[in-house]
């Protein structure tokens, strides 16, 4: 029944880990669409400024070598937008592959779209509760304590074959008679038993105690050597041992994990309001690069800078969105389900 117990839970877990790898892989999945989106902003902007720069070369205001700069950069934001496919292409594929289910064909779509946004903010301010219902619900731990409770009563089992024993026997029972009677002879004395009777009446006999039966004695059990049981003994002793410093080693670990969970829940406003800044400053610097390129204080170089740094700080934003998400599923898996709860905000495409 322990181990029954034990492999319940380990059951348990193995189902939860799914259901949070396959909401970790749709973050990615949400993450890798924004990347796309935002690269393919890149490029057209990148082919934009092309063909102003031609326009311009065309008619003297700049070189050759604006032209060759916006050249590189869209030939850049080109093969960048490449790579953002392949990687939408790859988490789709990866998705897939966990589930075991393909896109819809009839959808027209070869890959999945996300229609979720990552959840708000996850502000943590009860992690001693946090860590206690881990402690008591994770199902690793569950199934580590069952397993050792196990190896307990396995030892303890061990323990009394080892030593002698001496046991006390009985057995009540009775006696029934049938057949044909039989003469007796007892020197020069015959003597004819008048009883006869059936498989009947013998059963009746033995039911109703007519002809009882017993027995009582004592049964001494003295093992001589006793290798065998003594070294499964300390084998079970030994492997128990083992059992609890895992279970101490694994119950550290959670701790650690659960804490680092709710660190990045706690501090995912902060780190999505700084990387939205970032965002917003990249902008308004396009926007003023643009504008003092328009009136020739700025070259096709400084823009191309420009554009990568944005690009850079984008990816960044999208890692930040889904950094609480993926925060929120871990903890739910590691908590057995008991916090945060289901994820909230679903809605929009």
């Amino acid at each position: 029944e322990q181990r029954l117990e034990a492999a319940t839970a380990r059951r348990e877990q193995a189902e939860r880990w799914a259901r949070a790898r396959a909401e970790i892989l749709y973050w990615d999945l949400y993450a890798a669409t924004r990347d796309l989106a935002m690269q393919q902003l890149l490029r057209d902007r990148a082919d934009a400024l092309l063909e102003e720069v031609a326009s311009r070369a065309a008619t003297g205001l700049v070189g050759p070598v604006e032209v060759a700069n916006a050249r590189l950069f869209l030939a850049t934001q080109e093969l960048a937008l490449i790579d953002r496919r392949e990687e939408l292409d790859a988490r789709s594929d990866k998705l897939a592959a966990f589930i075991d289910a393909r896109p819809d064909a009839g959808t027209g779509s070869r890959r999945y779209q996300p229609v979720d946004h990552p959840p708000a903010d996850g502000a943590v301010d009860q992690v001693d509760a946090i860590l206690a219902a881990a402690r008591r619900h994770n199902p690793s731990l569950v199934a580590a304590r069952a397993e050792i409770a196990a190896l307990k009563t396995l030892a303890a089992a061990a323990g009394h074959s080892r030593a002698p024993s001496l046991r006390l026997t009985g057995a009540l029972g009775g006696n029934g008679i049938a057949g044909a009677g039989q003469p007796v002879i007892f020197g020069a004395d015959t003597t004819v038993v008048a009883h006869t009777g059936g498989l009947a009446e013998a059963v009746s006999n033995s039911l109703s105690g007519d002809f009882p039966s017993w027995e009582v004695g004592l049964r001494l059990r003295l093992p001589l050597g006793n290798r065998t049981d003594r070294g499964e003994h300390r084998r079970l002793l030994g492997e128990l041992d083992r059992l609890a410093h895992a279970y101490d080693e694994a119950q550290r670990n959670l701790d650690a994990e659960v804490r680092a969970h709710c660190r990045a829940l706690a501090n995912g406003a902060k780190r999505l309001a700084a990387a939205r800044v970032g965002v917003e400053a990249a902008n308004e610097q396009v926007r003023i690069g643009l504008i003092e390129y328009d009136h020739g204080r700025s070259t096709a170089f400084e823009l191309v800078r420009l554009g990568a740094d944005l690009a850079a700080v984008q990816q960044t934003y999208s890692q930040t969105l889904v950094h609480t998400a993926r925060a929120r599923a871990n903890l739910r898996y590691l908590t057995a389900g008991r916090f945060p709860g289901a994820v909230d905000g679903a809605g929009g495409s």
